[in-house]
């Protein structure tokens, strides 16, 4: 007998074991290796208290309207100085709101009647389903504009696309400039458009499943479009009132973007 062959057999024999029973679990059955991992839920982020649809005003005397999504995203149009029916920009950024007290570091400010781009800071205060106020301060020049608004309880409305739906006119702005506009948008959500430089667009809008506002997304047609062939999303408010459809969508590096302001035709 080959004592050195068998030697090798059972040492293999004994190795092919151990690694069965690493595998298939203890020799009496009882299972082994690490139990199956309990499936874990991630936490519904908590709303913010400020949230909600504002009205107010600044300081050098503009007319806003602000949209303050639970996730303490922002969204606000203001007026130019001399009509309070004409946007002169809007202002848009991540807002932390708590114990009466509100902020943000990274807002930025769309400004159509200068043709600049300004990132700025606001701090201030609210007290829920009421009110908001505080400063938006600019850049290393610490210019700053104070704001106050009042809570619109039409936040609480539900949105349809029923509501929505319609042809409208009104103006566009982006960073080719503003243009006169018409859109339409049909009872599937789905818009077209055009503006009076020949830029064909198109997108959607879709209600927000508890609250009074739109998601939207907008892509350019090819030129004369300036953004020819880029995407932008944002939100879009309806006001039943005078139906008029306010938009807003910066691009994904906050470099420009487009917002509208357009009417219902009867």
């Amino acid at each position: 007998m080959n004592y050195k062959a068998a030697s090798v057999t059972l040492a293999l024999t004994s190795v092919f074991s151990l690694g069965l029973i690493s595998c298939n679990g203890p020799a009496d059955g009882t299972g082994g290796g690490d139990p199956s991992p309990t499936p874990t839920t991630a936490p519904t982020p908590t709303p913010v208290p400020a949230q909600g649809i504002y009205r107010g005003s600044t300081s050098d005397s503009r007319q806003t309207t602000t949209l303050i999504v639970p996730s303490g995203q922002f969204y606000t149009w203001y007026t130019t100085k001399l009509s309070s029916s004409i946007i002169g920009g809007g202002v848009e950024g991540v807002l932390s709101a708590s114990d009466g007290t509100l902020a943000s570091n990274n807002a930025v400010d769309y400004n159509i009647e200068l043709g600049t781009i300004s990132p700025a800071s606001i701090t201030g205060s609210y007290t829920e389903q009421s009110t908001i106020s505080g400063s938006l301060t600019y850049g290393q020049n610490a210019d700053t504009v104070t704001f106050s608004a009042n809570y619109d309880s039409a936040y609480e409305n539900t949105p349809s696309l029923a509501a929505v739906a319609g042809s409208y006119d009104g103006l566009a702005s982006s960073p080719g400039g503003t243009e006169v506009v018409v859109l339409t948008v049909d009872s599937d959500g789905k818009v077209t458009g055009v503006d009076t430089a020949g830029c064909a667009f198109s997108g959607t809008v879709t209600p927000d499943a508890t609250h009074n506002y739109y998601a939207i997304s907008t892509t350019f047609g090819v030129a004369p479009c300036v953004s020819a062939g880029l995407t932008f999303t944002g939100v879009a408010l309806y006001e039943t009132s005078g139906g008029r459809l306010l938009g807003m969508a910066p691009n994904s590096s906050r470099t420009g973007g487009v917002i509208f302001n357009v009417v219902k035709r009867p």
